[in-house]
């Protein structure tokens, strides 16, 4: 059963730990605009320093400002977090009104001993989790840590998983803090959490095209942006990693299966290749797929939209496989490679050895007439 915990006075030290920075930069700030103001009107390219002093200056009033905003969020998730705490341990009023109430099958989840289980039910996390992986990667933090709450970490696959999420965290925050550095306009909250409008599809809104090439170039851009990726030695390492994380994971679960005697070892190898493979190609199709009809509407999304369109139709496509088949899309298609490359490998050993039998028992003969 799920279960979640944190340590309120651990976070309200961080709180003062913040406030202590926040004085920080405005000592910072004020030692800047000090040395600004100093600065004697003879010294050479006097204006030009000046105004490189300001932009410090502005800079470090902007990290004041953000510092401030996530000590007041961590100081009001704290304020609230006492607040449902006392309210779940007694009926309590929160304020603006609000109430709570012990009421057993409500969203407050309740055993038969009117004790709380879960804060949330199991099955609605569950079902949005998914969905809040596409919130940047503010929301693939958010799925990582439920991961490792949940994670017994008993086995390889669990640590596995977590390298997987945290290859991909890790480069998600790479990615805010350089498109943020490339464009000051861009709010990193904003863009942390994919909320900001897709580039190219923002570009393309109101291109003089008809739907049909928005599409086409929609498509295009999403297939050749992540092939770009492999260009530089970054970008290869980000694909590459990925890809071999993902490897890893798949490794783990085709391993299971041959323990139980399911499938033989170098079928398990060949299926963990050919899994991986399809992963990524279902994952680039659909992105290209969702760029194209984003494209054509004439709709610049942002990527937390164009992600959540990615997921639901991946969740689609497996979920009718699975009804036909018994098998999601990636499955199906890499059991039927996989089976058909046996096939090949078996009908071509079959040749080989009618062949060699051939030649035997020709070359037997021959040998027999001399003898």
């Amino acid at each position: 059963m799920a279960q979640f915990s944190i340590k309120p006075d651990n976070a309200r030290k961080a709180v003062t730990e913040e406030e202590k920075y926040i004085l920080e930069l405005a000592g910072f700030e004020e030692e800047v605009q000090h040395v600004r103001n100093s600065l004697g009107f003879r010294v050479m390219s006097s204006a030009n320093i000046r105004s490189r002093l300001k932009c410090a200056a502005d800079k470090i009033e902007e990290s004041q400002n953000s510092m401030r905003g996530m000590k007041n969020m961590l100081s009001d998730s704290l304020d609230l977090y006492d607040k449902t705490e006392n309210a779940i341990l007694g009926n309590v009023n929160i304020g603006n009104g609000i109430e709570v109430k012990n009421i057993p099958g409500g969203i407050l989840n309740f055993n038969a001993s009117g004790e709380m289980s879960d804060l949330i039910s199991d099955k609605v996390w569950d079902a949005v989790k998914p969905w809040i992986g596409n919130f940047g990667v503010m929301g693939s933090a958010a799925v990582m840590l439920d991961d490792i709450r949940t994670a017994d970490f008993t086995t390889g696959a669990d640590w596995a998983d977590l390298a997987k999420s945290s290859w991909g965290v890790g480069w998600g925050i790479e990615g805010v803090v350089k498109t943020c550095k490339g464009n000051t306009s861009v709010k990193w909250w904003k863009e942390a959490l994919g909320l900001n409008p897709n580039s190219f599809l923002k570009s393309i809104k109101n291109a003089n095209l008809s739907g049909l090439q928005k599409a086409k170039h929609g498509f295009d851009q999403g297939v050749k942006g992540t092939l770009r990726g492999f260009r530089t030695v970054k970008g290869a390492t980000k694909q590459i990693g990925g890809i071999a994380l993902s490897g890893i994971v798949n490794a783990f679960g085709n391993y299971e299966e041959y323990r139980r005697g399911e499938i033989s070892a170098d079928r398990a190898v060949v299926e963990t290749v050919a899994e991986t493979a399809v992963d990524w190609g279902k994952g680039l199709l659909i992105g290209a797929g969702v760029a194209a009809g984003f494209a054509a509407a004439g709709v610049a999304a942002p990527a937390v939209v164009v992600g959540a369109a990615a997921v639901g139709i991946s969740m689609a496509a497996d979920w009718i496989c699975e009804k036909v088949t018994g098998k999601n899309v990636t499955e199906l298609v890499s059991d039927a490679i996989v089976d058909v490359g046996y096939q090949i490998k078996d009908d071509a050993t079959a040749l080989w050895s009618d062949i060699t039998d051939g030649w035997n028992a020709l070359t037997g003969g021959i040998g027999a007439a001399f003898a």
